[in-house]
């Protein structure tokens, strides 16, 4: 039996005042998941998770992060490697600026999930998480 790599990767739910979350519009030339919707993040590298997090909400949205609690994680089969997203959420101060890797962004509630197509099954996560975090 071979064993497979493990490669990390930390996603953010980024909540607003009203309890809304951030989700943004993958590139429509994005090599894996194009033109599809997700939660900022991206992959560990030499890093720790919560390192990694604060990078790539500032790469892809300008935000700084302000306020960090941990969700979930779990381990996604792809194939040839195994996929482990640590999911934290949160609050962010800033004005939001997109990099290139994104072409429009959206404030939504937990009742607009399904209008939206999810990178990564980031939709079953996101529904996890409203059924499991009280928002007050």
């Amino acid at each position: 039996m071979t064993s497979k790599e493990i490669r990390n990767g930390a996603t953010m739910i980024i909540l607003n005042k009203n309890n809304q979350i951030l989700i943004l519009k993958r590139d429509k030339n994005d090599k894996y998941s194009p033109s599809l919707w997700c939660v900022p993040g991206g992959r560990v590298e030499k890093e720790s998770f919560e390192e990694c997090i604060k990078k790539e909400v500032k790469e892809e949205t300008n935000l700084e992060i302000k306020e960090l609690n941990f969700f979930k994680s779990y381990f996604r089969d792809e194939g040839n490697f195994y996929y482990q997203p640590v999911y934290f959420y949160g609050k962010t101060v800033g004005e939001i600026k997109l990099n290139y890797e994104h072409e429009e962004y959206k404030w939504i509630s937990k009742e607009e999930l399904d209008n939206y197509k999810f990178a990564f099954g980031q939709d079953k996560i996101l529904k996890e998480f409203f059924k499991t975090i009280n928002l007050i």
